[in-house]
């Protein structure tokens, strides 16, 4: 599938854009917590499964070509636009991408689980949701809050992308 010397190129992956890349592909080479101990106390990235999962992250770059390096990227306007332009036959990214994907693509594709040397997990820790103490209507913030975290308004979210 890759092809980077016909240009503009064709990679078979990109998995290092997304922010989520290093405590998703730690998890599922082996790390139990990710990229932080259980009690967020230590830097477990550092550890084999981690730096493991990184290396090979690198390695589809450096090593096996698959991956477009970070200036080629660039140089083609990032992993979205280098899969809507068919430049990229997966890639690694979250949800937001969606929408442009639906309407961009003419392509047909999917989305599927993450790669499992050891385990399959996702996780979304990026996100946060709370609300400032000293809030001027901290009862419609908690509305709001409960809102963001309802079945219901996570399968409209699903839903449309």
């Amino acid at each position: 599938m890759t092809r980077p010397q016909t240009p503009p190129g064709v990679y078979g992956a990109s998995l290092y854009v997304d922010t989520g890349n290093e405590q998703t592909f730690s998890m599922n080479n082996g790390s139990p917590s990710g990229i932080f101990s259980k009690d967020g106390r230590q830097f477990t990235l550092a550890d084999p499964p981690g730096h493991e999962a990184m290396q090979w992250i690198a390695d589809l770059t450096n090593r096996h070509r698959v991956q477009p390096t970070r200036q080629v990227a660039n140089e083609l306007k990032g992993g979205n636009d280098m899969f809507v332009n068919e430049q990229l036959a997966m890639w690694f990214a979250n949800t937001g991408s969606i929408n442009r994907l639906r309407r961009d693509t003419a392509c047909a594709w999917d989305v599927t689980p993450t790669p499992m040397p050891a385990k399959r997990m996702m996780e979304a820790s990026i996100q946060t949701y709370a609300l400032a103490m000293g809030a001027k209507h901290p009862d419609n913030g908690w509305r709001l809050l409960q809102f963001f975290t309802d079945e219901d308004v996570a399968r409209i979210f699903i839903d449309n992308g």
